[in-house]
C-alpha cells in the first residue's frame, strides 16, 4: 500500500540515473514500486538530464528493463537541447555527444556541421579527444555554445564515469567562456516540461537523487519533491540546503510504500 502522504499525489516524476538504475540494472525495489503505483492508477513518468538517446531511446530501455512505458512519458536532455535550439532559429550544430543525440536532432531539423551556429555540449561515454578540439577551436572563434547538464558523475552499474559536467567546466577553463545549460534545473528546462504536460503543481512530486538538478526543479516549478538515497548525494547535503531542500528523504524508493 502508498504511504499516506503520498497518496494525495496523482503524476509520480521520476529521475532515471541514481534513482531508477545504474544504467543497466534497476535499483533494488524500484520495480515493484513503479508498477504498483501504475497498477493503482498513478500516472507515472521520467525526467533525465542524459541525452544519451531521445525519448523513444529511453522509453525502449526502460521497457527492456521491466518497466514498460512510452516515449511520451518520458522526457531527457536531447528534448531540453532541440527546444532551445529551436527557441533561437539555429539550424547548423556541431555535436560533441552520443550517435544516438545526433540523429534525434537531425530527424528534428538540424544539421550537424564542422562550420555551425552553435555548439552542443553532452554525455559521451568515450569522449573522443578530437571533437573536444574541435569544438574548444570553435568556441575560441566566437561560436556559441550549450551544455546538457553540470552533472560530474555518470553511474553505470558499480563504475562511476565522469559526468558531462566534467567536459563543460574543462571547455569554459580552456576557453574563458561561459556555456549556457538546458538541463535541470534550467529555466528552459521548466518551461519546457510545463509546456509539454502541464500538471498541476500541487498533485506532481518528482523523485531524485541529485540535490542541484532534481530538488531545485521540482522547487522552482512548485512540485514536491522527494531525495532518494540511491545516487552520488548524500543525506548530510540535503540537511544543509535552502534552495535545494526535498519535502521527503528516502532510503529508497520502495519507502513509499508500507
Amino acid at each position: 500500500m502508498l504511504r499516506k502522504e503520498f497518496q494525495k499525489y496523482e503524476n509520480f516524476v521520476f529521475d532515471l540515473d541514481g534513482t531508477v538504475w545504474y544504467w543497466n540494472k534497476l535499483i533494488p525495489g524500484v520495480k515493484e514500486t513503479i508498477l504498483y503505483l501504475e497498477k493503482t492508477g498513478k500516472k507515472v513518468f521520467y525526467l533525465t538530464n542524459n541525452s544519451v538517446f531521445g525519448p523513444e531511446g529511453f522509453a525502449k530501455k526502460l521497457s527492456s528493463l521491466g518497466l514498460k512505458t512510452d516515449s511520451s512519458k518520458v522526457t531527457c536532455a536531447s528534448e531540453f537541447l532541440l527546444f532551445y535550439l529551436k527557441e533561437k532559429k539555429i539550424k547548423k550544430i556541431f555535436v560533441v555527444g552520443e550517435d544516438e543525440l545526433r540523429k534525434f536532432l537531425e530527424e528534428n531539423g538540424m544539421e550537424i556541421t564542422k562550420d555551425p551556429e552553435y555548439v552542443v555540449l553532452a554525455q559521451e561515454e568515450n569522449i573522443s579527444k578530437e571533437n573536444e578540439k574541435i569544438a574548444v577551436e570553435l568556441i575560441l572563434s566566437g561560436v556559441p555554445a550549450v551544455g546538457e547538464a553540470k552533472g560530474r558523475a555518470w553511474m553505470m552499474a558499480n563504475e562511476i564515469k565522469p559526468g558531462v559536467g566534467v567536459l563543460i567546466e574543462r571547455i569554459e577553463k580552456t576557453t574563458g567562456k561561459k556555456i549556457e545549460i538546458v538541463g535541470k534545473p534550467s529555466q528552459i528546462s521548466i518551461d519546457y516540461v510545463k509546456q509539454k504536460y502541464g500538471f498541476n503543481p500541487k498533485k506532481t512530486i518528482l523523485f531524485g537523487d541529485e540535490l542541484n538538478s532534481d530538488i531545485v526543479f521540482a522547487n522552482r516549478s512548485g512540485w514536491d519533491s522527494a531525495f532518494v538515497l540511491t545516487g552520488r548525494d548524500r543525506i548530510e547535503q540535503a540537511e544543509k540546503m535552502k534552495e535545494e531542500k526535498p519535502d521527503f528523504i528516502l532510503t529508497n524508493l520502495k519507502d513509499i510504500l508500507e
